[in-house]
C-alpha cells in the first residue's frame, strides 16, 4: 500500500511542480499560515488518544508541529528540494473569500503531549522530501493519474 502525502496542499504543489504537463503552480493565497504535520504523525497522534485509557471525552487534542509556516515559504521549500521552478498562478477560483479563510492554523500540541506522550517526528522538511519521491516514484511508474482527482 502507498504511504499517504504530507498533505492535500503541499502534495498540490509538489505534483503541479513535477508534472511536465503543467506550466504554471496554480495556487490560492500564499500569505496564510499553516501548521504542517506529517501524515504519519498524524496517525500516530489518533491512535495514541485511540489507545490512551484516561482521555477526557468533550476536549480538544490538537496534534500539530509547533510551527507556524506560510504557504509561500513551503513552496519555496519545495521548490528548493525539487530543484525545479515554475511561475505561481494565483487562481481566483482557489482563493476564498476574505471572511471566510482561516490566516493562521497553528496547532497546540501541549495537551496532547501531556495526556499521551506525542510529538511529532517528522520535521517539515523531511516530511516534504517523503512527500517529492513518492511523487516521483509515482509519476515514473505512471500510477499519477489513477490519484489526481483524489489528492487535487
Amino acid at each position: 500500500m502507498d504511504r499517504a502525502k504530507a498533505n492535500a496542499l503541499s502534495s498540490r504543489v509538489i505534483r503541479q511542480l513535477l508534472d511536465s504537463s503543467c506550466a504554471v503552480i496554480r495556487i490560492g493565497d500564499t500569505s496564510t499560515v499553516r501548521d504542517f504535520t506529517f501524515v504519519d504523525d498524524t496517525v500516530g497522534a489518533f491512535l495514541a488518544i485511540g489507545l490512551a485509557p484516561d482521555i477526557e471525552f468533550g476536549h480538544a487534542y490538537n496534534a500539530g508541529s509547533g510551527k507556524a509556516v506560510s504557504v509561500a515559504e513551503m513552496i519555496d521549500l519545495v521548490i528548493g528540494l525539487v530543484g525545479l521552478s515554475k511561475p505561481l498562478d494565483h487562481d481566483a477560483d482557489r482563493m476564498r473569500p476574505s471572511n471566510s479563510e482561516v490566516r493562521a492554523l497553528h496547532a497546540d500540541s501541549s495537551r496532547l503531549a501531556a495526556a499521551v506522550g506525542w510529538r511529532p517526528k517528522v520535521d517539515l522538511c523531511e516530511g516534504l522530501t517523503r512527500t517529492v519521491k513518492w511523487w516521483r516514484d509515482r509519476l515514473a511508474s505512471g500510477r499519477a493519474s489513477r490519484t489526481i482527482d483524489l489528492i487535487i
